[in-house]
Order: C-alpha cells, then structure tokens, then sequence
C-alpha cells in the first residue's frame, strides 16, 4: 500500500519503495515475483506506482534491485507448473506474467528519470530485461543469468530477445540464448550487457554511488539524453507484439 504522508512510499505484494535522498528512489522487488505477478491488482500497484513517479520532478534517480532470494531457474519451473495446472491457468498466470514483464520494460524505457538496476542473485532470461532496459547496470560477481526456457521450450519474454540482438547482432544472440549453462556476471560485463561487477553485498551501493555521480551532473542533459538513445519504439512494439501472440 501506498504511505499516505508520502505518496513514494510503498510496500506492495510485488515491491516496496523509498526515498533515500530528495532526489533518489529505491524499489525492491520482493519475493515469488513470478507468482505475484498473476494476480491483476498487484501488477496495477506496481504501473499506478511508476505512473506516480513518472510525474514526479524531484526524484531524478530511481535504484531498482532485484531480490537476492529468488532462485532463478528453479522458481521458474516452479511457477510453470504452477501456470499449467487449472489454478493457474483460471488466473491467466501466462499471460499476467507476459504483461508485467513488458509494461515494466516500457516503463523503465520511458521514464525520465535515470534508472540504475541491480541484482547479486539468480536471474532468468526474461528478468534480464530490466537490467537491459536500465541506463546503468551493475550485477554481483556470483550473479548468473540462467535459462529455463529451454527446458520449456519457450522463448524468453519481457524484450530480452530484442534487446540482445540490438547489441550483440544474431549469432551472439542465438549462441547466448541457446547454450544450457548459465552466463555469469563476468560473461555479461565482457559482452557490455552490464557496467560492472562487484560482490553482492555491495551492488547496492556501488548502485548508490553511481546515482551520486548522475546527480552532479546535468540532469537535464542526462534526460535529453536518455530520449535520444530510446529504442526504436516500432522495432519494441513489433517484438512485444510477437511475443504476445506466440508465446502466451
């Protein structure tokens, strides 16, 4: 729920939020993110939430940190066998879970605020598309990106295709995304998927630190800026709707 003092404080099912200076925010997502995300008012909370900051022209930095508790592949497989039975299907889990990963994706793309994403755990696929989507990115050394939708025989939702061929053009891309064995950190910082690399216990304020070095810069250049390297939003939404139409 939303603070009623201060409409930046936030603890939801699938996230909470602070204020940690006048001009940066901190979201923490929480905990059986996937699982979360089935239900409509929670993934609402988290879009009426970045709406709110959207509007917002004091907070200039947004950290996003993933939850160093998930696990990666195995709360995946988890949640797909969760999505296939009656009860996740009468709840759309699939395409609940699709639509959180995009919507947040877009958000984080047209945000004018600087976002900073962090992680120092396990991540799958699909929520590397965050880390992608941000402006800085900084993972911790023991950090893999696993990929479970092999198993499944899926592809990865949330952008993540689109955004490794834009960098990596297709043959890394399909090399990446086809091998079994999880990319670690240091694979990621070498392809330039990722700024940097440091221990998980310090991802947090590496991320902090950065954030400090935006805010004595112009910010206003930094935003200009930020439009100006936005993706081709045809070349996303075409993806996006692909996606939508072949997977869920």
């Amino acid at each position: 729920m939303f603070s009623a003092t201060n409409p930046l404080e936030a603890d939801e099912k699938l996230f909470a939020a602070s204020q940690t200076s006048p001009h940066t925010l901190t979201i923490r997502f929480k905990r059986h993110w996937l699982r979360q995300s089935a239900e409509i008012e929670n993934v609402i909370g988290l879009i009426d939430y970045l709406n709110v900051l959207e509007r917002n022209s004091e907070i200039k930095c947004i950290l996003m940190l993933g939850n160093p508790e998930k696990r990666g592949s195995a709360e995946y497989v988890e949640w797909q066998e969760w999505a296939s039975s009656e009860e996740g299907k009468a709840q759309h889990a699939s395409v609940r879970m699709l639509s959180v990963f995009q919507q947040l994706v877009r958000r984080i793309l047209k945000l004018p605020q600087i976002v900073l994403f962090g992680d120092g755990g396990r991540m799958t696929m699909s929520y590397l598309s965050l880390g992608l989507a941000a402006d800085y990115c900084v993972l911790g050394t023991t950090s893999v990106v696993e990929n479970p939708n092999l198993r499944f025989k899926t592809i990865p939702v949330g952008g993540v295709v689109y955004f490794l061929k834009e960098r990596l053009g297709h043959q890394k891309s399909f090399e990446l995304l086809s091998q079994p064995e999880p990319v670690s950190s240091r694979q990621l910082l070498d392809l330039g998927l990722c700024h940097s690399v440091c221990p998980a216990g310090e991802v947090e304020a590496q991320l902090k630190q950065q954030a400090d070095y935006y805010l004595d810069q112009n910010i206003n250049y930094l935003r200009a800026l930020k439009g100006a390297l936005h993706p081709d939003w045809d070349a996303l939404d075409h993806w996006f709707y692909w996606e939508s139409n072949h997977i869920s």
